[in-house]
């Protein structure tokens, strides 16, 4: 999946999600250690959560 496949819901969910994790500690440390678990609340099709968390662990060049 890459950016041009992300529609303007997912986007500002995506935004959420990263500015939650510059804002709380707690959510950050979540999203580093237990990416799945700390991404089940949000909103996105399982493809964007595992981009996500491939981004994360280093996986993904955007």
């Amino acid at each position: 999946m890459g950016m041009e496949e992300i529609d303007a819901k997912e986007l500002e969910v995506l935004n959420m999600i990263f500015l939650e994790a510059a804002k709380n500690p707690e959510f950050r440390k979540a999203l580093l250690n237990e990416p799945a678990k700390a991404l089940a609340k949000y909103d996105i099709p399982d493809s964007l959560k595992e981009m996500v968390i491939r981004t994360i662990q280093g996986q993904e060049q955007l």
